[in-house]
């Protein structure tokens, strides 16, 4: 009974292993009245913040793989991996989004 108890404490405590992805929208109101300034710091912001996820990315890879051998010897432990992949969404949606930006800039004059 005991371990049953656990197991289902593992369980619920698993559902919190992953955030959800929260993708940026490509296209923003206001975008088109921004000056190629905003634009080009938008866009360094965003790289940054690419970078920041691809290194949570690879921890999370890290993170399943710990999960999923140490699942090997003690299961409960796969409830703790994370599929939702939000770090990669986040990031081609940042991608699409400085693509979208890098078109506004095409009529700046440096």
């Amino acid at each position: 009974m005991r371990i049953l108890k656990v197991s289902v404490a593992l369980m619920f405590l698993a559902s919190c292993a992953g955030a959800p992805p929260h993708p940026v929208n490509i296209v923003m109101p206001g975008d088109k009245t921004m000056s190629c300034d905003i634009v080009h710091a938008q866009i360094n912001n965003n790289n940054n913040l690419i970078n920041r996820l691809y290194s949570e990315q690879n921890e999370k890879v890290a993170q399943n793989v710990a999960a999923g051998i140490g699942g090997l010897f003690f299961w409960p432990l796969w409830f703790f991996m994370d599929f939702q992949n939000s770090a990669k969404i986040e990031i081609s949606a940042l991608e699409q989004r400085n693509n979208y930006l890098s078109t506004l800039t095409d009529t700046c004059t440096e």
